[in-house]
């Protein structure tokens, strides 16, 4: 995973792509097989996931924390545990946030 940066913003996360396009229009082919200094010199950075070991059954990872580096982009990752009932909305806070995680992922966000 890589996280393209667009005004010292990340614009995406997503693959290196295989042929960049240029604002000029001009193509660069078998990109993603370039050295790491070029993906960099175009704004793509490799994107390093921190998240402690959890048990799936009873935990999730969430909240990401983003930091651009000079030469990788670190996302951290918090823990938290799934509620194991509905009780306060806690179950209904989860599934939206699976479901706002995956639509970031679809988007390449």
């Amino acid at each position: 995973m890589y996280a393209h940066i667009k005004n010292g913003e990340i614009d995406r996360f997503a693959s290196l792509p295989k042929v960049l396009r240029l604002e000029d229009g001009q193509t660069i082919s078998g990109f993603n097989l370039l050295p790491h200094e070029v993906h960099k010199s175009h704004g793509w950075l490799p994107v390093e996931e921190v998240v402690e070991e959890y048990d799936t059954d009873t935990h999730y990872a969430t909240n990401p924390q983003t930091e651009v580096q000079e030469n990788k982009v670190v996302r951290t990752w918090e823990v938290a545990q799934i509620p194991q009932d509905d009780q306060e909305g806690n179950y209904s806070d989860y599934l939206v946030d699976i479901d706002f995680r995956l639509s970031m992922v679809e988007l390449g966000l």
